[in-house]
C-alpha cells in the first residue's frame, strides 16, 4: 500500500529470490500510483489503493476484502507495511510480517501525523508488534529488531545481489541513492551539491521526495544545475549509475529509526566498487570501518562531505583501495546471493507448519 511496486527489497529481492526457485507468487500493490517499468510476467498483479498520509482508511479496507475474498488461494500471505497487522487477521491462511524498520521510532518522522498523537501511537504501535508475534509469522531485517519481540525470529538482511568487480575508473561525480527526505539528510544534499559545482564535480541523485517543500528546492537546485535529480529508479537501473562515482553517499541524521538499522543503500555501493560517505550511525559505522572501505562525516556537515569527495577526487589509488576492499567485504559476508536462499527456506518452513 505504502511502497512503490518496484521497492528494492520487496520486488528486486524477495519477489525475485520466489520465482527463481520456482514458487508462483501474486502481487498486491499500488501500481495504478506509481510509474513503473514492465515487471515480469510471471507475477499475478493485484491492484490496490495507496495509503499516503492521512489518506489511509480507503486502502486498508482494500486489503482487508482481499484478504478475506483471497488469501484462501495462497499458501502465505506477506506483508510489509505495518500497517497491514490492522487487518491480517482477515486471512484465512498464515500471515508473515517483513519487519524491516522500526515502527515505533519511525512515527516521530510522519509529518502527517500531528504532534500530540504521536506518543500515543508509538505505544500502540508496540502492542500492536507483540500481538502480531502471536499470531503470525515474523522476518526481520536486523538482529536489533529482536530485542523488541519476545521470540526468536529468522533474520534476513536487506542486502543485495553483488557482480563481479568491475574496474571502472573514476568520474567527476558522486551519487545518492534512496529516498530523498529531510532526515535523510535533503538539506545535506543541497548544500554539497551547490558546493561540488565549483569544483567541477556534479551530485546525482536517484531517488523520490515524498516531501513537498524539499522536493521543490530539489528541482530548483536540478535546473540551476548544482545536481542532477533523475526521480525514481528501479533498483536495476539505479545501480548500473553506480560504477565509478566518487562515492556514495548516506548522510542520514542522528534519529532513533536509524540506530538499529543499516542503509542498504550503503551495501549498493560497495557492491558497485565506489567509496562511501556516512554519517556516523552505529551500524553504518562499524561496517564501513570493518570493510575499510570509506569515510565517516559529523551528522549535517556539509562542508566536511565536501572535502572528503575532494580527497577521493585528488588521491585515485585511496578510491581504488577503498572501492576494492569494500566490495570484497559485501562479496563474502553481505550477498542477497547467500541471504536469499535463508529468505526463501523462511517462508517454506512457515508453510509447512
Amino acid at each position: 500500500m505504502v511502497h512503490h511496486p518496484q521497492d528494492a527489497r520487496i520486488y528486486f529481492r524477495e519477489i525475485s529470490a520466489l520465482l527463481s526457485h520456482g514458487h508462483q507468487v501474486s502481487y498486491a500493490a499500488a501500481f495504478d500510483s506509481f510509474p513503473i517499468s514492465q515487471l515480469d510476467s510471471r507475477i499475478e498483479t493485484i491492484t490496490i489503493p495507496r495509503a499516503s498520509g492521512k489518506s489511509r482508511l480507503k486502502a486498508l479496507l482494500a486489503a482487508r476484502k482481499l484478504l478475506r475474498s483471497r488469501s484462501i488461494d495462497f499458501d502465505l500471505v506477506l506483508i510489509h507495511d505495518p500497517e497491514l497487522l490492522l487487518v491480517a487477521s482477515s486471512s484465512k491462511t498464515a500471515v508473515v510480517w517483513d519487519v524491516h524498520e522500526d515502527t515505533a521510532a519511525a512515527i516521530s518522522a510522519k509529518a502527517w501525523l500531528p504532534k500530540l498523537l504521536k506518543r500515543p501511537a508509538a505505544r500502540f504501535i508496540k502492542k500492536l508488534e507483540l500481538r502480531a508475534e502471536q499470531q503470525h509469522h515474523l522476518l526481520l531485517a536486523e538482529t536489533e529488531y529482536q530485542s523488541r519481540f519476545t521470540k526468536p525470529h529468522p533474520v534476513i538482511p536487506n542486502t543485495t545481489l553483488v557482480p563481479d568487480y568491475g574496474g571502472v575508473g573514476p568520474t567527476k561525480s558522486v551519487v545518492y541513492l534512496g529516498n530523498i527526505t529531510t532526515l535523510r539528510g535533503g538539506q545535506t544534499l543541497l548544500s554539497v551539491g551547490k558546493s561540488l559545482k565549483q569544483h567541477g564535480i556534479l551530485l546525482e541523485l536517484i531517488g523520490s521526495c515524498p516531501e513537498t517543500d524539499l522536493a521543490a528546492q530539489l528541482t530548483k537546485a536540478a535546473n540551476n544545475g548544482d545536481l542532477i535529480w533523475h526521480g525514481f529508479m528501479p533498483n536495476q537501473a539505479a545501480k548500473q549509475l553506480l560504477p565509478g562515482k566518487l562515492a556514495g553517499l548516506s548522510l542520514l541524521q542522528n534519529h532513533p529509526n536509524y540506530q538499529v538499522s543499516q542503509p542498504t543503500k550503503i551495501y549498493e555501493y560497495l557492491a558497485a566498487g565506489i567509496p562511501v560517505i556516512s554519517t556516523a550511525l552505529p551500524h553504518a559505522k562499524t561496517l564501513i570501518n570493518t570493510a575499510d572501505a570509506g569515510v565517516i562525516v559529523d551528522f549535517d556537515n556539509a562542508k566536511q562531505v565536501v572535502a572528503e569527495i575532494l580527497n577521493l577526487a585528488n588521491d585515485s589509488s585511496a578510491w581504488q583501495r577503498l572501492g576494492k576492499n569494500g566490495h570484497r567485504y559485501v562479496q563474502q559476508h553481505h550477498n542477497w546471493g547467500v541471504d536469499q536462499e535463508k529468505f526463501v527456506s523462511a517462508l517454506e518452513d512457515f508453510a509447512a507448519k
